[in-house]
């Protein structure tokens, strides 16, 4: 103690850590391992914040640590309390769980990154941490994380770009996290458009709501039949099962998402309203769908998919025949034709591409 007072902080430090180790590693004598301690104790007063880090250092390493030394170092700065946040075994998850809460960045990165971590903790992060610390836990390799906390990170964090390309990146996500995050990234892209002035407000809404039900429906299409009803629930609880999205889902020759909503919308089982589609029972139909709640101006519209799907057809036959339908019957509206066609210009171009594609292989 008498040499710490005439030596600098970077020495302290070394030689601080130094002792520490010893003192952990039991290459003290018994006989003086209190002193060692109190010596110990009186550096976590050190004006040097390098004298304090190198303790906090060997502490955390330490399963056998003093708990006061333990307890006061994570009570200590950042740069001092990260190190014990990071490594110590001393601490328990409630302890842990409290750090995230007061929510100071480093720490939460430093707990989202440790070796070990039980499923409390982890839950608390999912619940309490920030993006950066979020990030950090998805990437820590020693941790799986299930698809529900996959999909509460993506409800509470959705909207930072981070979370969601590492999320969209992952295989092991729901359908309906998949939908949420591309309903989010929808969102912030009309915000954006929005801010900068780049078209009538109106215009960008309809062309994101446009967007997100042809995203919707294509996440659909990939999602395993068990997994429908839930994924089909998730998007009327967010308010998402509109006439719209249904019958783009029509146009696409998607029947299981139909099928699967107007259950859910109807109360009737799916065994029964999938009896009803197949077979083209249009009054039985029509019973159905006035216990949806859906607007009676889009009900031709579905009669004529149902009709149309009977003879199984390319994609832009089969939105064409619904067109032709829909438009000789006088209750569907204008704004529905118009969505309809446009929806027949994205297949027709869709389908223009891919047949520019096959040309330019046949032809190298």
């Amino acid at each position: 103690m008498t040499w710490s007072v005439q030596s600098g902080a970077d020495q302290r430090a070394k030689a601080i850590s130094r002792l520490a180790v010893k003192l952990f590693n039991g290459r003290i004598p018994e006989a003086d391992r209190s002193d060692v301690e109190q010596a110990l104790t009186l550096y976590l007063e050190d004006p040097s914040s390098k004298v304090r880090k190198a303790l906090a250092q060997a502490v955390a390493r330490c399963d056998n640590a003093p708990r006061h030394l333990v307890w006061a170092l994570a009570r200590d700065i950042t740069e001092v309390a990260e190190n014990i946040y990071a490594q110590s075994t001393i601490l328990r998850s409630r302890d842990l769980i409290d750090a995230v809460c007061r929510g100071e960045v480093a720490i939460q990165c430093a707990i989202a990154n440790r070796e070990e971590l039980d499923g409390d903790t982890i839950r608390g992060l999912v619940k309490h941490a920030g993006a950066d610390a979020i990030c950090q836990l998805m990437q820590n390799r020693q941790v799986v994380l299930g698809p529900g906390l996959k999909h509460d990170i993506a409800e509470r964090l959705g909207d930072d770009a981070d979370i969601r390309t590492i999320l969209l990146d992952d295989d092991g996500i729901g359908a309906a996290t998949r939908q949420m995050l591309a309903n989010r990234l929808s969102g912030c892209l009309l915000n954006f458009a929005d801010t900068m002035g780049w078209g009538d407000p109106g215009r960008l809404q309809n062309t994101a709501n446009d967007a997100r039900n042809k995203v919707t429906v294509e996440i659909a299409m990939q999602t395993a039949p068990e997994q429908m009803p839930e994924f089909v629930e998730h998007l009327q609880t967010s308010g998402q099962l509109s006439a719209a999205l249904l019958i783009r889902a029509c146009c696409m020759g998607h029947a299981a998402l139909l099928e699967n909503a107007l259950s859910l919308l109807s109360g009737a089982s799916l065994k029964r309203v999938q009896s009803i589609v197949d077979d083209g029972r249009v009054a039985a139909f029509k019973s159905l769908y006035g216990r949806t709640g859906l607007p009676s101006s889009a009900y031709p519209v579905f009669v004529a998919a149902i009709e149309a799907w009977r003879a199984p057809q390319e994609m832009p036959q089969l939105i064409g025949q619904i067109i032709s339908r829909a438009e000789a019957d006088q209750q569907v509206d204008g704004a529905l034709l118009a969505m309809l066609s446009q929806m027949a210009c994205e297949v027709n171009r869709e389908a223009a591409q891919d047949y520019s594609r096959q040309l330019m292989l046949a032809a190298a």
